[in-house]
């Protein structure tokens, strides 16, 4: 069968489909903050990388700042909104209660069997929080010490000092306690030696390019046997964010651990908030150290 042939089709302009037209919107500051938060986790993991292989090759991260512009740095962010969000966040976290839990004595009884040993802040009788912000610890600090402990808040922030004695006043008279509100920088502490058996830094020590400086200045305010406790941010990908968010770095347990023990602070026990938190690596590196005395040797890690 042949097809009778078809004369060429001509083109056609067809009209659009109805509907309407959709304007061309230059895009604001909202549709820039989605643009970078759609790149932030891949950013993040690419740190992670670079910083892992570093790390395999032996080789620190390069920080370039001086102590001198990074201690202005670090006053400038919490001296201003940043340090007042933080205080304000720290009095709904749900990190406080566990903060709470781990200074609190164990039960009769219990003491070492506890799957979690707990630090025990009953334990000491001068006791300084370093970095102390918005009283994070300090606030734990003051319901779980020992009614005869002197305690000492220090920080880089005398705004943040402010805040804190604000937010404790109520609670420093509940539990009869005065604590002293001293600011400074803690590479230059302005205590004796030995002028404390308990030192607690929360979350202060990734402020610094090298943390052997800041370890050694704790370690020289601790008396021999004397605890700390370190609470730092952890090299994972909530620590990562964590460091974007206050402009600091991030450690990883070995890299902490050898420098501890060269400021002669070496680990007795770890940490964790919860169970939870260990199992998912949640809630940074929270390590007990031994302020060793001349001679003297570590005890066994926990």
């Amino acid at each position: 069968m042949i097809r009778p042939k078809f004369p060429a089709a001509e083109p056609i302009d067809v009209p659009p489909a109805a509907g309407p037209s959709r304007p061309d919107v230059t895009p604001g500051p909202a549709d820039r903050v989605v643009r970078r938060l759609r790149r932030l986790p891949r950013r993040l993991a690419a740190r992670r990388r670079l910083a892992i292989r570093d790390r395999r090759a032996g080789q620190a991260p390069v920080v370039e700042r001086t102590e001198e512009t990074n201690r202005d740095l670090t006053r400038r962010l919490y001296d201003g909104p940043a340090g007042a969000v933080l205080a304000l966040a720290s009095a709904v976290s749900l990190h406080e209660p566990l903060i709470g839990q781990l200074l609190k004595a164990p039960p009769p009884g219990r003491g070492e069997l506890r799957r979690s040993p707990r630090f025990d802040v009953t334990r000491f009788r001068d006791v300084l929080d370093v970095g102390s912000g918005a009283g994070q610890i300090l606030g734990h600090l003051l319901r779980e010490a020992s009614p005869d402990a002197r305690l000492v808040a220090f920080d880089l922030s005398k705004q943040m000092l402010r805040r804190s004695r604000r937010r404790m006043e109520p609670r420093a008279a509940r539990y009869g306690h005065e604590p002293g509100y001293v600011a400074g920088d803690m590479l230059r502490m302005p205590f004796a030696d030995g002028a404390f058996d308990c030192v607690t830094a929360g979350w202060v020590l990734e402020h610094l390019p090298d943390p052997a400086p800041g370890l050694a200045e704790m370690a020289r305010v601790l008396r021999p046997g004397g605890r700390l406790l370190l609470l730092c941010t952890a090299d994972n990908m909530t620590g990562q964010w964590n460091s974007r968010t206050w402009k600091c770095r991030t450690y990883n347990p070995r890299e902490l651990a050898a420098a501890c023990a060269a400021a002669g602070l070496p680990w007795v026990r770890r940490h964790h908030l919860s169970p939870v938190h260990k199992a998912l690596k949640f809630g940074g590196i929270i390590v007990e150290c031994e302020r060793l005395g001349d001679g003297s040797e570590a005890s066994k890690p926990r």
